[in-house]
């Protein structure tokens, strides 16, 4: 039904609730706001790869850095999809730079 890592984490926000602790249920709170994000495939300025650990360091717009933490056995399908994507945005990337730079 639902992943484990949200059923922990709604697990210590209940539990925070129930015996008075702010902090426990704070850590609970942040750790579920991490589980998903959404980014804009041209927002991804840089993509670095690492074999060994098994991820992925994107360089988003704004200073922001995301990992992608991959399984072993998926680790260079994702990779490969990532910079296939990259690649294929980079043309609206450049237009969207010029077109703030002519105005």
């Amino acid at each position: 039904m639902f992943p484990r890592e949200n059923r922990l984490n709604s697990l210590g926000f209940f539990l925070g609730a129930l015996k008075g602790e702010p902090g426990l249920m704070g850590a609970s709170v942040l750790a579920q706001s991490r589980q998903s994000e959404f980014y804009r495939w041209e927002d991804i300025r840089l993509i670095k790869p690492d074999p060994r650990g098994r991820s992925i360091v994107l360089k988003l717009s704004g200073g922001r850095t995301s990992i992608l933490w991959c399984p072993p056995e998926r680790y260079e399908e994702i990779l490969h999809a990532v910079m296939k994507w990259h690649e294929k945005t980079e043309p609206l990337r450049r237009k969207k730079s010029r077109k703030k730079k002519g105005e």
